[in-house]
């Protein structure tokens, strides 16, 4: 019994001992090193011109899809079209 009261305190003190050694890291490490260091240097960039030809573009007619919960069919329709699967 002595033994392993022994064991479990010493497990106890690695345990303490490390949630001790991480707590000092992480006040340690939020800490900024160059708090009084100048400011950084903020460079102007030239502008860049992006140019592209226009794109003739088509509206298509609207497609409605349904499906049906009793059947195992799909139904796809258009204003010309209409198909099942």
């Amino acid at each position: 019994v002595f033994t392993a009261n022994v064991k479990d305190s010493v497990g106890a003190i690695a345990i303490i001992g490390c949630i001790f050694a991480s707590a000092v890291a992480g006040i340690a490490s939020s800490q900024h090193a160059n708090v009084n260091a100048a400011p950084a240097t903020i460079y102007k960039m030239d502008v860049i011109e992006v140019t592209a030809p226009r794109m003739k573009t088509e509206r298509m007619a609207t497609i409605v899809v349904t499906a049906s919960r009793a059947e195992n069919t799909l139904a796809a329709a258009n204003s010309n079209t209409s198909a099942a699967f």
